[in-house]
């Protein structure tokens, strides 16, 4: 007997680790906390971000903070082998925030309109802090399938720890979320954008 399986319609979420230096991240960490926030219909609970702000966070970080001249520079490096990976035209970044969650938190499943690719990196946080959960795109998985042991066929979401650092990117349709989990570090900080083609 013969047989051939096809992988279709793969999702592509990359991971970027050691970016950034501790102190660079410190000290971006200093500077959001300097920029004005406040609630964001993504969190619920005790939590805050500058989503409605109008400060570009990408190019005042690159301008403003010290040892971050490259900032923006290294950012698009990631973009632009993520989107080679993905076999996308090349992106750039159109608006950048911050968010910041406290105890109790939760991050309300969503996804980004009007945008190619999403990034969140990861500044503040520990072995307390929430996961970050995708969810499958095919959403008859759940209501398909009995399942006997996982699969890359048969999930219904999976979930990464961040840790300090991470640089997640993904396709900006690709909904996300701590689904019912809710943070328990003090002070869980993340920087996001979104990117669009040139």
């Amino acid at each position: 007997m013969k047989s051939n399986t096809w992988n279709l319609f793969p999702t592509p979420v990359t991971r970027f680790t050691e970016v950034f230096t501790a102190q660079q991240l410190q000290d971006i960490n200093q500077y959001l906390s300097t920029l004005r926030s406040g609630p964001h219909s993504a969190i619920d609970g005790d939590g805050v971000s500058s989503h409605d702000e109008t400060t570009d966070i990408i190019k005042s970080i690159t301008s403003s903070v010290p040892g971050c001249q490259d900032f923006g520079d290294t950012i698009q490096h990631m973009l632009n082998e993520y989107t080679y990976t993905y076999g996308l035209d090349p992106v750039e970044v159109t608006n950048s925030w911050y968010s910041v969650q406290r105890p109790g938190s939760r991050l309300v499943t969503h996804l980004h309109a009007n945008s190619i690719v999403s990034c969140v990196i990861y500044t503040q946080t520990d072995s307390d802090s929430s996961r970050i959960y995708f969810d499958n795109p095919n959403k008859m998985v759940a209501y398909c399938n009995q399942t006997s042991h996982p699969t890359d066929y048969n999930f219904e979401y999976f979930y990464i720890q961040p840790e300090v650092g991470d640089v997640l990117m993904f396709p900006s349709w690709l909904t996300h979320g701590s689904r019912s989990e809710h943070n328990q570090s003090q002070q869980r900080t993340i920087l996001s954008f979104n990117a669009r083609y040139k």
